[in-house]
């Protein structure tokens, strides 16, 4: 009976290493998949949560590990029907690396944000409307918490950012004309505990020139 049972426990453990290893096997798998594969699902799935379409017209790499990578071209997001402008958001490249545990363990740690060729076109109608505003996510009254205890930390952390060619224009129906901010140029990192942001654009024609460390 002692053999039998041996041999019953030595079959057991086998089959817990193979499943283990199988389980082992498949995230490595997960973990080096593009999943920029999927690109026409990820359009539909987003168009589908913001009620806005989503087309990516270039190339799509997305990657999960102990970083999110996301790497993209040409993309675009449409501006709610009422809107002036078709778009909302149009990029020629967005290169952003997250850290994974960051995003359960807070703050949201953004390791690399570089992007060209964006434009952002924020508009607000009559009625008081705003293009930046998704009622396909908004919750429900009973749904949102508040909390009064201050805010310890920043929720969100960048570590590097590179922001080229970017222009960001709002219109409102109480302004004589709309504004628009240029970013010609957009870099901040961190080094040695210091916040480096230097920045040269423009505000309505009106060149701007900002160099900060803190």
């Amino acid at each position: 009976m002692r053999g039998k049972h041996m041999r019953f426990l030595r079959s057991g453990l086998f089959s817990l290493a193979g499943i283990v290893a199988v389980l082992i096997a498949a995230i490595a798998v997960l973990l080096t998949v593009d999943f920029g594969r999927f690109k026409d699902r990820i359009e539909f799935e987003v168009t589908e949560l913001l009620g806005r379409e989503l087309r990516i017209d270039g190339v799509l790499h997305l990657t999960l590990g102990a970083n999110i990578e996301l790497y993209a071209e040409e993309l675009y997001l449409a501006n709610p029907e009422w809107a002036t402008e078709d778009a909302f958001v149009t990029a020629r490249k967005v290169d952003i690396a997250v850290d994974t545990w960051s995003l359960i363990s807070g703050p949201i740690e953004f390791e690399r944000i570089e992007t060209d060729g964006v434009r952002v076109n924020l508009e607000k109608n009559e009625s008081g409307d705003a293009s930046w505003s998704f009622p396909a996510l908004a919750t429900s009254p009973g749904e949102v918490s508040v909390d009064d205890e201050p805010v310890s930390r920043l929720p969100v952390m960048l570590e590097y950012a590179a922001i080229n060619d970017t222009q960001v224009s709002y219109k409102s129906s109480s302004m004589a004309q709309p504004l628009i901010f240029v970013a010609e140029s957009l870099v901040s990192t961190i080094d040695g505990g210091n916040l480096n942001v230097k920045l040269s654009g423009s505000l309505n024609g009106t060149p701007l020139h900002f160099e900060k460390t803190t």
